[in-house]
């Protein structure tokens, strides 16, 4: 008996499990449920602010036009439609620009360039921007309007311009529209006059994303950067006090707010808030100290490509700011402003920049000593060694000097963290002494001879890191002594091989004491 199967329909096992009072078995007759998997109707991606910050996109944002991809199909189409000679200009214009999003708007403001609105695309991102920006007010937009064969009336032609209400500033978002610059044709289409119509302002969108974090409060800002100066900004030459308040009159001018100031001027001031408000002790909350830093941060491009001596600067700043939380973080920060630094030649002892004054060379290079003071200290914690070495000796000395503190740091965190050391501990502290003074340039030695190259700072700087090291092994010595040289401790007691050493540490502790006083009395001699 031969069946035929191809008539059968082939039967599949339910992915989802049916119900109970269904009869058992397979196949579509099992379950009375459909397996359909819903479809995605629409994907929204983030727009250019939201994916450079790294934060999610409401779905607002999302539609918003600000995204760079868009600007620039934008301007593809505005080519198309321009003249050759606004062709032209234009493509001049994109070249120049490197922010298509923020020459979109200056384009919607120009009466020089056939009007973005002509462009179908723009339309539908003004429309879904209103509804997204005042959902209340949305009535109609041009193009929405079903009816036909008709002009709009001045009532209804105010009506459907609401939407350009001024805003708490006093300003309306688009700026000024004619109402009789929008009619109705006969077959329901909008015709717009070129000249009155702009664009929403998405030049604030490029400088600043205000929706994940807002500018701070006028006094609170003042507040930090006062704190900055007084607190940090003597230890760590950055910004003078001048700069400061430069910048912040510039930020928070009366005549706009500060989300519409220059991305540069907010990214320096932020910058400087951001490590003031450390300081301050939580008084305004965790989340003012971020914003600070979040705006620092993400305007910390635009200042680089720009203004890249100020970017060294901020990311001195940034680097202070997570240099106890996130050290590995503010070394990735110093190793981009140590990158600007050397390619501007501050590194080198004088200056090969012809345009700047002499004083300004002084500022940035103390900004550049700030950057090695920083990777010296993170690099000897870290255990991190640059790729690039230092090309003089005057860089070396910042770094060693960075290095024998952190040693006397650490002997001093043995002394107040145990009572007693263990003979290992001993013999580690040690090996870690001998090798600092093992790794040292034969130039740095006290016994060198071949220094008559080097400026007398430098060999003044040389002078100090010994006074240091030596430091270093007078207070060990010291501190071996109180532990070891007590009235109730028996000396027979301690075993051999560490009274040996300690009678060897207590020879090179007299060493020590009578070389110090020779360097100090040697820097101490009049220069003659």
């Amino acid at each position: 008996m031969s069946l035929n199967t191809s008539s059968r329909e082939p039967r599949f096992r339910p992915i989802q499990p049916a119900s109970s009072d269904t009869a058992p078995g397979y196949g579509a007759a099992a379950s009375p449920f459909k397996y359909t998997i819903p479809k995605k109707r629409a994907v929204f991606r983030a727009c250019y602010d939201c994916r450079k910050a790294k934060t999610k996109a409401s779905v607002a944002s999302a539609q918003d036009p600000a995204s760079r991809l868009e600007a620039l199909e934008m301007l593809i189409d505005l080519l198309q439609k321009s003249s050759s000679d606004q062709a032209a200009r234009l493509l001049q214009r994109i070249r120049a620009s490197d922010n298509p999003v923020a020459m979109l708007d200056a384009l919607g403001e120009s009466t020089t360039f056939p009007s973005i609105a002509e462009v179908p695309k723009a339309k539908d991102h003004l429309e879904r921007w209103l509804r997204s920006q005042n959902p209340s007010d949305y009535s109609s937009v041009p193009g929405s309007s079903t009816s036909s064969g008709s002009v709009l009336s001045d009532s209804d032609a105010s009506s459907s311009f609401n939407m350009t209400s001024v805003n708490s500033h006093g300003k309306s978002r688009f700026g000024t529209v004619d109402d009789s610059a929008v009619v109705i044709n006969e077959d329901g289409q909008d015709a717009i006059n070129d000249m009155d119509f702009q664009l929403p302002p998405l030049a604030a969108k490029s400088r600043f994303n205000s929706a994940q974090h807002a500018v701070p409060d006028a006094s609170i800002t003042q507040e930090a950067l006062k704190v900055f100066f007084i607190c940090s900004g003597r230890l760590l030459h950055v910004f003078s006090k001048e700069k400061g308040s430069q910048l912040y009159r510039a930020v928070y001018n009366s005549q706009k707010t500060p989300a519409e100031a220059s991305p540069l001027d907010l990214g320096c001031l932020m910058s400087i808030a951001s490590v003031g408000a450390q300081y301050m002790c939580g008084t305004h909350g965790r989340e003012v100290e971020k914003s600070f830093y979040e705006i620092g941060k993400q305007q910390l491009d635009a200042i680089i490509q720009h203004r890249p001596l100020d970017a060294i600067k901020v990311c001195s700043l940034l680097a202070v700011y997570n240099v106890m939380g996130k050290a590995t973080v503010s070394l990735a920060y110093v190793e981009i402003g140590l990158g600007l630094c050397r390619r501007f030649g501050l590194n080198k002892g004088s200056s090969p920049h012809h345009t700047l004054s002499e004083g300004s060379w002084i500022d940035y290079r103390k900004t550049w000593r700030t950057l090695m003071f920083l990777s010296s200290w993170l690099s000897t914690t870290l255990g991190y060694i640059s790729v690039e070495l230092p090309r003089n000796t005057s860089d070396v000395v910042q770094t060693e000097i960075a290095k024998i503190c952190v040693l006397k740091a650490n002997i001093l965190r043995v002394h107040l963290a145990v009572d007693d050391i263990t003979a290992p501990a001993l013999q580690l502290i040690v090996q870690d002494l001998q090798d600092w003074y093992t790794h040292l340039r034969p130039e740095m030695r006290l016994d060198c001879t071949g220094r008559d190259d080097l400026d007398l700072e430098t060999k003044r700087s040389i002078s100090h890191i010994h006074l240091h090291y030596l430091g270093a092994i007078m207070l060990f010595y010291s501190r071996i002594a109180s532990q070891f040289m007590q009235p109730l401790k028996d000396w027979g007691s301690i075993p051999v091989d560490l009274r040996m050493m300690l009678e060897k540490l207590a020879g090179e502790a007299v060493v020590a004491a009578r070389t110090s006083a020779r360097v100090l009395w040697l820097l101490g001699r009049p220069i003659s």
